[in-house]
C-alpha cells in the first residue's frame, strides 16, 4: 500500500514541476526539493535539469528531462517510511505531506501564468535546421 501511495504522490510532485519547468528559476528550486525529498543529488540528474528550459522545443533536452524524472521517482521508491536521511524533512509513515511539503510549496497555484504552448516535433525540427 505504501508503495503505491508514494509511487502516486510522487507522480503528482514530477506532475507539478513539469508545470514550471518553462520557468527554469522555479524548476530549479522545484527540482532541488524533490532531490531533498528523496536525499539524492546524482549527476545524471542535474544536467537533464539544466536542459528543462529547452525540454519544450527540443525533442532530445526532453527526453533527457522525462528520464530525470524516472530517475527521481526511482530514487523515492528506495526511502524507507519515517527515515530520515541527510539534508531532508521525515517521511510520514503514510508517505504524505512531511515528504512533499517543498514541492507542493512550490506547485504553480491558480493565480501564476500559464506554461508556453508545446511546439511539435516538426516544428522543433525544423526550427533547429534554419
Amino acid at each position: 500500500m505504501r508503495d503505491s501511495v508514494s509511487q502516486q504522490r510522487f507522480a503528482e510532485a514530477a506532475e507539478r514541476f513539469e508545470r514550471v519547468a518553462a520557468d527554469h528559476d522555479r524548476a530549479v528550486r522545484a527540482w532541488d526539493a524533490l532531490e531533498e525529498a528523496v536525499g539524492t543529488r546524482t549527476a545524471t540528474i542535474r544536467p537533464a535539469l539544466d536542459d528543462a528550459g529547452d525540454a519544450a522545443v527540443d525533442p532530445a533536452a526532453r527526453d533527457a528531462y522525462e528520464a530525470a524524472i524516472d530517475a527521481l521517482v526511482d530514487a523515492a521508491d528506495d526511502v524507507p517510511v519515517g527515515e530520515r536521511r541527510e539534508g531532508t524533512a521525515p517521511i510520514a509513515p503514510d508517505g504524505t505531506d512531511e515528504r512533499f511539503a517543498a514541492a507542493d510549496a512550490l506547485a504553480p497555484g491558480p493565480t501564476q501564468r500559464p506554461r508556453r504552448p508545446r511546439r511539435s516535433r516538426s516544428s522543433a525540427s525544423a526550427s533547429a535546421r534554419s
